[in-house]
């Protein structure tokens, strides 16, 4: 099993994780919130960190089949 395989077994149900290597990378990010998973995976290399990632201000989803009426 690779490692991006079993950094996605980490997801939380409709959720996204990323490794320590991109969680390097992305951390400065304003927009998101990085909490790191209290599991470590243990990979070819040793111990690798994974962080759950969530958006600092919630979006609401925008429902494509929703009919809006039209101001004329």
């Amino acid at each position: 099993m690779n490692i991006c395989a079993k950094i996605n077994s980490k997801a939380k149900p409709n959720g996204l994780v990323i490794g320590a290597a991109f969680f390097e990378i992305v951390k400065g990010l304003d927009g998101y919130v990085f909490v790191p998973s209290n599991e470590k995976l243990i990979g070819v290399k040793g111990e690798y960190g994974v962080y759950h990632v969530d958006q600092k201000e919630k979006k609401s989803m925008i429902n494509p089949f929703e009919r809006r009426a039209i101001d004329q």
